[in-house]
């Protein structure tokens, strides 16, 4: 008895869609995905409007939510840690930035980096001494 191989079906053709060409739009599909909890597609469009528009207005704030998702959800310190420190030097004055130099400490010290924490946390005090976050980053980086 012939066994009958069933033909095989090819396999689906994935089209990639094009990246829209305005940042505008880009940007609002980043946070679109954000909001709706899908953080690799959301940190994928971040990642993508800094290669096409590295110059635009919003990239430092930009970097801040990539380096938030790479914190939060993708659980990825050290890319954290970049996109958290080009944020802040790309918009030192950043509405982000005490946000930002916050989440920089604590991702030292979940690292254990102890140089690089009690800098990151000494560079935070003396720019915010009565920020938000002064009082919970001082007891950090005793290691």
């Amino acid at each position: 008895v012939a066994k009958v191989v069933p033909a095989e079906t090819p396999a689906p053709t994935v089209v990639t869609p094009a990246l829209p060409d305005d940042p505008s739009t880009l940007f609002r599909l980043a946070l679109d995905a954000r909001r709706a909890g899908r953080a690799r597609e959301a940190a994928d469009a971040f990642g993508n409007f800094l290669s096409k528009f590295p110059d635009d207005s919003r990239s430092g704030l930009v970097l801040f939510e990539l380096g938030r998702l790479q914190m939060d959800q993708l659980h990825a310190s050290g890319e954290a840690v970049k996109s958290l420190e080009r944020a802040i030097a790309k918009a030192p004055q950043g509405s982000y930035a005490e946000d930002a130099m916050a989440r920089l400490v604590q991702l030292h010290h979940d690292r254990k980096e102890a140089t690089a924490c009690r800098e990151a946390r000494d560079g935070y005090l003396k720019r915010f001494p009565a920020g938000v976050h002064a009082a919970t980053l001082g007891a950090l980086c005793s290691f």
